[in-house]
């Protein structure tokens, strides 16, 4: 009895329990409602494997799913799913899971697939067979005449390159690939610029293009290509090329003109000449010169050595002179000697040490004779020189002389020779000086009229001069145009108005300044109506201290200044006031000096 209910319990909670499950699934309605597969036939290669997947819905259902072949002599499953190829058939695997079902029609064959290569007329490559999921051999490279070979491509299209490690699943045609070769045209300039090759596909022919590059070679002009060094067999375009070649240039070599510039008597022709040539010609000679070379510039600063440089184009050559010596003479005009020095020409001289004279003073070196132009010691010496010596009294040997007129006066012509040492002219105007009637056309335009009591044009300026109580002649009135009383002044000077640098200097001039004379002798109250040449007029500074008219450094005057006096005639002058001895011209010594009138 007891075994029994025991029996019963077992069943009754068995039965619970499979009720509580199904109720589990009903109540969360959790069922299989269908299998799907991966795949629904399958073919398979002897011992192929390939592995089949189900999926379950609902997503989320806990259910294990069952695999089961109908014929495993055929192919085989295992509980994964994975199904392999066991002999040539066909059967079917079936999946279930929760009472549903889905199957999968298995055929099983002997499995061989050709793969063809396409060398697109290359050389052959023979067909290889591969088993179903094996590798192809990659075979050797093919050839082709004109190409180079680039590789195995899976269309011919040429777009994907064939990888020798996927598995063949089907018959397969593999294509070659080519390139084409690339042949090199060298250009051989022969001394010319460098030109870089260019690349021709094999098997195309030389273009008039590629033929038509000229190259630039200094001193020639490009002849033509030719195919060998001897310049034998021109190149012509069409020639076809099948290899790398080099093609050498013809050159013809230019000629050039040489012209020659000298700078002295003589003349060269022009020359011809081809380049590269040395250039034969006589040396030139210059009187006074040494021949410096030929030079390619004006400038004479790039030499052209004819014995090495060769002609390079179109040319002039200049011919360079170097100066010989030059003597520069010093002529010191009694003075202590200096001895010439011989200097470079174009290249200055220093200035020699000082000479000496005796009672004079050394002023400097002059260019002419006359001593009116200092030498500059800055200047280039061209040619020999002769430098002359200027001398001046030594002031402290000068004579003090005191002058007794006795009533008379230095006119204007004498008082240059009271301005004191030391003392230069602001202006000078030296030319021709007319003192008597200022009309005349003849000579308005070339005279500086020095007038007393005579009247000029109102358009002429005028300057009155003055006596002044040192005895100089002083501006004491000016008028730009216009009448002026002659009569008031000792002198006036004047000017036509269109007497251009005469008028100039008269217009120059300014009250206060005084005014000298030398070179002409106007010493009469009246004027006489007389010309000089070449008289000087000086115009010193009003401010300037001049000496006393009757007490002055003389220095080297040839002569003793006259005076004048009105109805008398100058007889000497004499070193007492008795006249007695001789009439005195020059002084040795300082004295006092007396008037004799007459």
């Amino acid at each position: 009895m007891v075994k029994l209910n025991s029996l019963i319990f077992k069943n009754l909670f068995g039965l619970v329990l499979l009720s509580l499950f199904m109720f589990g699934l009903t109540a969360c309605g959790v069922k299989v409602e269908k299998i799907e597969l991966n795949v629904t036939e399958l073919l398979l290669d002897l011992n192929e494997e390939s592995t089949a997947t189900a999926t379950l819905t609902p997503l989320d259902i806990d259910v294990k799913v069952e695999w089961k072949s109908d014929n495993p002599a055929i192919a085989t499953v295992t509980e994964n799913g994975l199904i392999k190829g066991i002999a040539v058939g066909e059967t079917t695997i079936t999946a279930s899971a929760g009472g549903v079902t889905a199957t999968i029609s298995v055929t099983v064959a002997d499995l061989k697939y050709n793969v063809i290569f396409n060398t697109d007329e290359g050389t052959l490559v023979p067909i290889q067979t591969v088993r179903r999921g094996q590798k192809v051999t990659q075979p050797e490279d093919p050839t082709k005449v004109g190409f180079e070979f680039s590789g195995w491509y899976t269309a011919s299209n040429l777009a994907v390159e064939f990888d020798f490690n996927t598995p063949i699943t089907a018959n397969t045609t593999i294509y070659a690939g080519w390139e084409d070769i690339m042949v090199a045209v060298n250009f051989d300039t022969t001394g010319g610029e460098v030109l870089e090759p260019i690349n021709k596909v094999y098997g195309s022919a030389l273009s008039e293009t590629d033929l038509a590059v000229m190259p630039i070679k200094v001193g020639h002009t490009f002849v033509g290509w030719f195919l060998d060094t001897e310049l034998s067999v021109s190149v012509e375009a069409g020639l076809i090329i099948t290899e790398s070649i080099s093609i050498y240039a013809s050159w013809a070599v230019n000629d050039y003109t040489v012209n020659f510039e000298l700078d002295n008597d003589e003349t060269i022709d022009p020359v011809e000449l081809s380049y590269g040539s040395l250039i034969v010609v006589d040396t030139p000679s210059k009187e006074g010169y040494e021949f410096g070379g030929w030079f390619t510039d004006e400038e004479r600063l790039n030499a052209f050595d004819i014995l090495e440089d060769t002609v390079y184009g179109d040319m002039t050559l200049y011919a360079k002179w170097n100066i010989g010596k030059s003597t520069v003479s010093f002529n010191s005009n009694g003075g202590s000697s200096v001895p010439d020095r011989l200097v470079e020409t174009y290249q200055p001289t220093s200035k020699p040490a000082n000479p000496t004279k005796v009672n004079m003073l050394f002023v400097g070196w002059y260019e002419d004779a006359s001593l009116t132009k200092a030498f500059d010691f800055n200047t280039p010496i061209v040619g020999n020189i002769t430098l002359y010596a200027l001398w001046e009294i030594d002031p402290s040997l000068a004579k003090t002389v005191e002058f007794e007129l006795n009533g008379g006066r230095f006119p204007l012509t004498s008082t240059n020779f009271f301005i004191k040492y030391g003392v230069k002219p602001l202006l000078t105007f030296t030319g021709f000086i007319f003192d008597g009637n200022p009309w005349n056309n003849d000579t308005n335009g070339i005279y500086l009229h020095v007038q007393k009591n005579v009247s000029t044009g109102n358009y002429w300026p005028k300057a009155g001069l003055k006596q002044n109580a040192l005895g100089q002649y002083e501006v004491v009135d000016f008028v730009a145009s216009g009448a002026i009383q002659s009569a008031n002044y000792d002198y006036v000077i004047s000017a036509w108005d269109q007497s251009k640098e005469i008028y100039q200097f008269v217009m120059s001039l300014q009250i206060g300044q005084i005014i000298t004379i030398t070179g002409a002798d106007i010493t009469n109250d009246t004027v006489a109506a007389t010309t000089f040449d070449r008289a000087v007029v000086n115009v010193y500074n009003a401010s300037s201290a001049f000496g006393e008219v009757n007490k002055n450094l003389l220095l080297s005057v040839p002569s003793l200044p006259l005076p004048v006096k009105t109805g008398f005639t100058f007889a000497g002058w004499y070193d007492n006031p008795e006249f007695t001895g001789d009439v005195l011209t020059r002084l040795s010594a300082s004295a006092k000096l007396y008037a004799k009138w007459e």
